[in-house]
This record gives structure tokens, sequence and C-alpha cells, in this order.
């Protein structure tokens, strides 16, 4: 069985050391429902004009039986200082500057410095930052990447809305806000997917950002990506998820997830 997993950054690279990555941890539990290991083929999803395009591509080269399709708040919730600073002083040298910001994000000789870390929440707590997206665009782009996937003969397909496991926000009203928009963009995944006979793992009002594992010491260096226990949990959630879509599908017997605990989305 082979798997097409359109993730994020956390699963274009291994970021920590010890443990596994998420679709790891899922394909060893999809193991012991399947007899063997199923092979998992990770991309990584920016919802962008060109990501429908991407995602066909993808699955026209994989030829995948499952589609899992994550989808985040990062790319219309977190507010990057270098991107304002790009699209207000463009005219007067703000794509060097911004760039040489975005380098040094990427880089962990500087990203994952204390100092640089504090630097960058000072100044999005006073400059303010962009939003790479609006919810209205994630929206758009992501239904039809989902009208693309359910068209795929024989494949299975599962879409993970956004739980809201983080929060970007630097106010309580600016965290309402953005709460307000990601509920949203849930709300119309699940209906969307109804629709289109298509499996949704979502969480509405509340999110996830209270459970202990995003509570804060679960990330590496870059307090963005997850470390090893963070993937652990969001492994088992990619592996309950496709699970249910299997067993509706008949291709595996319904049985008790094998982890020893309830898996929580």
């Amino acid at each position: 069985m082979r798997i097409l997993l359109i993730g994020n950054s956390n699963d274009s690279r291994r970021r920590f050391e010890g443990g596994k990555q998420r679709h790891e941890v899922a394909q060893d539990l999809l193991a012991a429902d399947l007899g063997e290991a199923p092979e998992f083929v990770t991309k990584g999803f920016w919802p962008n004009d060109r990501a429908p395009e991407m995602v066909a591509r993808w699955i026209d080269e994989t030829d995948p039986d499952v589609i899992y399709l994550h989808v985040g708040t990062y790319p219309f919730q977190y507010r990057s200082v270098p991107l304002r600073v790009r699209r207000i002083f463009r005219r007067v040298g703000g794509d060097a500057v911004a760039t040489a910001g975005e380098t040094a994000g990427r880089n962990p000789k500087w990203a994952h410095r204390w100092a640089f870390k504090t630097g960058r929440r000072l100044l999005q707590r006073t400059v303010g930052g962009d939003t790479s997206f609006t919810r209205e665009q994630v929206w758009e782009v992501v239904r039809e990447c989902v009208r693309i996937a359910a068209r795929r003969e024989g494949a299975v397909v599962v879409v993970k809305g956004p739980h809201g496991r983080n929060n970007y926000a630097f106010s309580k009203r600016q965290f309402q806000g953005d709460e307000r928009e990601r509920v949203r963009l849930h709300n119309d995944l699940e209906a969307f997917c109804e629709q289109h006979h298509v499996v949704y793992d979502g969480i509405g009002e509340g999110g996830a950002f209270n459970q202990p594992v995003y509570a804060g010491g679960t990330t590496v260096g870059d307090d963005v990506h997850g470390d090893a226990v963070r993937h652990q949990h969001e492994g088992e959630i990619i592996y309950k998820a496709i699970h249910r879509a299997l067993v509706e599908v008949g291709k595996i017997e319904r049985a008790a997830v094998p982890t020893g605990r309830e898996v929580s989305a």
C-alpha cells in the first residue's frame, strides 16, 4: 500500500535526534493492521496558486492507495515580520531586508538562538507581521485540492483540518479572531468533505491548543517545528484517521487503536 502524505515542513526533513517522524509512527501502527508496512511518500503543502497543479502531479506520479492532506493554520495565522517589511518597503529595499530575515529564520545557527527568537517576538509585537495568505485564500486552494484528490479512482482520501494546535496571536482579542477564522475553515472543510465522501479529521470550538502536548516544550530550537514527543502524538493522529478511512472501505477490519491508550486529535 502506498500513502501520499501531503503535509508541511515538519514532514520535509528530520529536525530532532531520536524518535521517529510522524509518518514513520503512523507507518509502524498501520503495519500491524495490514501485515506489512505501507510505503509513505511525503510532500510539503503550501496553499499558493500552484498547489492544485502540484497535488495533481504528485497523485499521478505516486499512484497512491491513500491520499492524506494536512491543512494547518500556519499559512493564514502566523504573522511574519519579513513578509510585512517586504510588502510595505518593497520599493526602497524591503525585498533585500526581508530575504535576509527569512534566510536567518531558516538557518538553525541563528533561528535556534535565544536572542534571535526574543528579537523576533518583540518585532512581531511592535512592528507586527503579515500572514502569507488569508483564510479565504487557503479555503479556495484546499477546496480545489480536495476535488482533485476525490476524483482519483480507487484512492481513499483523508483530510486533516486545522486543529488549532498553535497560538500565533499576541493578545487575547487577536487569538479570539484567529480562532473564529480557524473554526470557519473547519466548518467549511467538514461540510465539503462530507459532500465529496472524503474522510475528515477536524476539531471545532476550542481546538487542540490546550492539550498538554501543545502546551510548550515539545518543539525543536526554532519554537516552530515539533520534536520527537510531538511527532509521536501526531503520528498516532495520522494513523487513527487513515485507520478509520480504511475500515470504512473494507481494507482492514475494525479494531481498537493498538497503542494502549486513546488517541485524541
